[in-house]
């Protein structure tokens, strides 16, 4: 099943997408009327992922239960959470080549960290599938990417032991980490740097959990002009979702709604030697296996 939030008709509307089609997710006989993503993340049941399963296992145009699916001349993807819960909770460093090139810049040891470093990235405005993000470069001119697998919370949580962790998670998407580096060097922290508005991209759907083997091992990558600059797997993430969701969980609670952002992989544009930014007009493309692909232009 993947969850997505259009803007259908000048509206936002939480939906399912099946194949080439989008089917509006109130339109489908659930338990009650849902008004966005995050309220059906939050208060659906077990019966309503049921029903979904019924009535789009065809995967036609017109599902059995007598929903049309919407005109795709009049849909346009968001972010499929447009406000998040809370700051999105970050995770650096935990692909080990991507320690191992920020270590010049950042002046990070080599060797695996012995704890995770957790920071949050505010997310006022969320970018979706095909928005564009506005670069200022009189602002910072030294703008990355970071293609990250993210996971969505599910239920309620806290002090999660990290073998029923799975069982909190809804889904996964695919974040794009923009990061503003010349700011980020200036603060000796990373919040400022990663939260300028727009500075994150999600999307182009939740799929739900139940569609992936775990341990995940899902190839990922980042594009930018049809370049690769990130190839990996999520398989060699230093930290898998399970032991996040519990570190995470010690003494704080996780809520359904909430993003976390699991780590990216070696090939960030601060690794390349001379740097390699991003510019206008470059298009970044974001793909992770069993979950699709992001795209975003820089204007």
């Amino acid at each position: 099943m993947e969850f997505v939030t259009v803007e259908h008709n000048g509206s936002p509307v939480p939906g399912i997408r099946c194949g080439e089609h989008v089917f509006d997710l109130n339109q489908l006989g659930l338990s009650r009327p849902f008004h966005t993503l995050t309220d059906f993340i939050e208060n659906h049941s077990a019966s309503d992922l049921a029903v979904i399963e019924s009535k789009l296992q065809d995967g036609n145009n017109a599902c059995p239960g007598g929903c049309t699916a919407l005109c795709s001349e009049n849909v346009k993807f968001l972010s499929p959470i447009t406000k998040p819960v809370h700051d999105i909770l970050c995770v650096g460093l935990n692909y080990q080549k991507h320690i191992e090139e920020s270590e010049t810049m950042l002046k990070e040891q080599g060797d695996i960290p012995k704890h995770a470093a957790y920071f949050s990235k505010r997310a006022y405005i969320v970018l979706g599938h095909g928005d564009a993000l506005v670069l200022d470069d009189t602002l910072d001119d030294a703008l990355d990417y970071e293609v990250e697998l993210a996971v969505v919370i599910g239920k309620q949580g806290k002090n999660i032991h990290a073998g029923e962790a799975l069982e909190y998670v809804f889904g996964y998407t695919i974040l794009n980490d923009f990061s503003a580096r010349t700011i980020q060097q200036q603060h000796g922290q990373w919040f400022r740097g990663k939260s300028l508005d727009g500075y994150v991209a999600l999307g182009p759907s939740i799929v739900h959990r139940s569609r992936f083997a775990h341990p995940l091992a899902l190839d990922i990558r980042l594009c930018v002009n049809g370049d690769v600059r990130q190839q990996s797997n999520t398989h060699y993430m230093i930290r898998g979702v399970a032991e996040l969701i519990a570190e995470l969980s010690r003494g704080m609670t996780l809520v359904p709604g909430d993003i976390i952002a699991t780590g990216t992989p070696e090939g960030v544009g601060m690794g390349f030697n001379p740097p390699r930014f991003l510019r206008r007009g470059d298009v970044v493309m974001c793909t992770i296996e069993g979950i699709g692909t992001l795209e975003n232009r820089i204007i």
